[in-house]
């Protein structure tokens, strides 16, 4: 048979170079907010189906550097696919007018320094252009120096779900991710300070 016109060289150079465009787009924003490893990439690449299916297939593939091998993104883990299709779905938002973003527990699948990554890309990427809100139980996604941004929410009795922003007459088991995120927060800068000096009390 003959060939289509549209896979002929000129129309595969374009395609080509608007794949690659698109991979370094996404392989920057993933260096920027996944911490793990700083040696993956991105590759995408069309495959055509044949005349029995017409529509192309794409195929995205994590290059790593490290290991010198790349594989198909659905065999990396459930925490690193969900990071990086929420990455891919939101980078589509940096240039659109301002919406409002409702998150249900984003990054449950991902440890303790992704939801961080997570947190940050929020902060950085979506914040200052849309209002993004969000629900967790997770202390890693919660900014323990803008504790003025979150709510409480809890199942009080029978006056049903009640929202506050006086997050400390909770009870106890609400206000848990918040003690956590403190706790992590004031760990942090205890470890990782110049000069610490802990005492058993004032005097």
């Amino acid at each position: 048979g003959v060939a289509d016109a549209s896979f002929d060289e000129d129309a595969y150079e374009v395609r080509k170079a608007a794949l690659e465009a698109a991979a370094a787009r996404l392989s920057d924003q993933l260096l920027e907010y996944w911490s793990q490893n700083r040696e993956l990439s991105i590759e995408l690449d069309l495959e055509t189906m044949g005349i029995s299916s017409p529509d192309p297939w794409l195929h995205i593939r994590v290059r790593d550097d490290r290991q010198r091998m790349s594989l198909n993104v659905a065999e990396r883990s459930k925490g690193f696919i969900w990071f990086f299709s929420f990455l891919a779905a939101f980078s589509e938002f940096a240039d659109q007018d301002r919406r409002v973003i409702l998150l249900d527990e984003p990054g449950m699948n991902l440890h303790a320094n992704a939801q961080a990554d997570l947190l940050r890309y929020i902060k950085e990427h979506l914040g200052p252009f849309h209002q993004v809100v969000y629900s967790t139980h997770s202390p890693y996604l919660i900014d323990s120096g803008r504790l003025s941004r979150c709510r409480v929410l809890e199942n009080v009795g029978d006056e049903g779900t009640k929202i506050s922003s006086d997050l400390w007459r909770a009870g106890s088991e609400t206000t848990v991710p918040l003690l956590a995120a403190l706790g992590a927060d004031l760990t942090r800068k205890l470890v990782s300070g110049p000069h610490q000096l802990l005492v058993s009390s004032p005097s």
